[in-house]
């Protein structure tokens, strides 16, 4: 099935862009002007030197961009998919993997303004960078279960997709992507109970020459257990529903 899944994912993309001559570098495009836009205006507005802040926010909104394509992907897969399902025996996992590697080879995309930013503005890394394939393999884990709980309930509430949108804008705001969690001074332990921030920083640390601390891990492992146990249980009640839904 493995073959199945990403064979759909990178047809997807190709058809996407179509006739187009850079194809899905033009996301990478895309992500580059925004560091470039308000990178310079935020470093303004903080008080931070723009070499200090202009590495953060590109790791910052690369991570941010692959965990809200994968929500946002994995709750529409099974509505995309519709005649697909209706037409053929698959399974339905078959469609959340897809959406993720689809994000996956657009995160790897992104990667190339990371790069770009590091030869400009340098930082020094730890061993810890090691983690980030583990962190990676945690949000993918988490977008699985995740993902698989709100295509089901997309189906069967097509207002819970909008509600979605809506949530990650005020996630994006309230999680330390474009600012720094040293702003909230004492307050700053509040931010362990912002899941996106414990799965976002667990790639960022390493890759801004920072440790990530234990806790996080403990966290991720949480959620990825937990949603993964309500995700088997939907599926198993709801799943043969799911068709009926669409």
């Amino acid at each position: 099935m493995i073959h199945l899944w990403a064979l759909l994912a990178w047809v997807e993309i190709r058809q996407r862009y179509r006739r187009s001559k850079i194809g899905p570098f033009w996301l990478t495009i895309t992500m580059a002007c925004t560091v470039a836009g308000i990178g310079p205006l935020y470093a303004l507005l903080f008080g931070i030197r723009i070499e200090n802040y202009l590495f953060y926010l590109t790791v910052g909104m690369v991570v941010w961009s692959l965990i809200s394509g994968i929500v946002t992907d994995t709750s529409n897969s099974f509505i995309s998919s519709e005649a697909l399902l209706k037409e053929f025996d698959l399974p339905a996992a078959l469609f959340i993997f897809r959406s993720i590697y689809r994000n996956f080879i657009i995160f790897m995309h992104n990667l190339v303004v990371v790069a770009v930013v590091y030869l400009i503005y340098p930082v020094s890394l730890g061993i810890s960078l090691l983690t980030v394939p583990l962190a990676l393999f945690m949000i993918f884990w988490a977008g699985v279960s995740i993902g698989s709980i709100m295509a089901l309930l997309c189906v069967r509430f097509r207002d819970v997709q909008l509600v979605i949108g809506n949530v990650l804008q005020i996630v994006f705001f309230m999680t330390p992507i474009m600012w720094k969690p040293s702003m909230l001074g004492e307050k700053a332990w509040l931010l362990n109970f912002n899941p996106v921030y414990v799965f976002l920083q667990s790639v960022r640390g390493p890759l801004t020459g920072e440790s990530v601390d234990s806790s996080l891990w403990l966290a991720m492992l949480g959620i990825c257990l937990f949603t993964t146990l309500v995700a088997s249980w939907m599926m198993g009640v709801y799943g043969n529903r799911m068709r009926y839904w669409l």
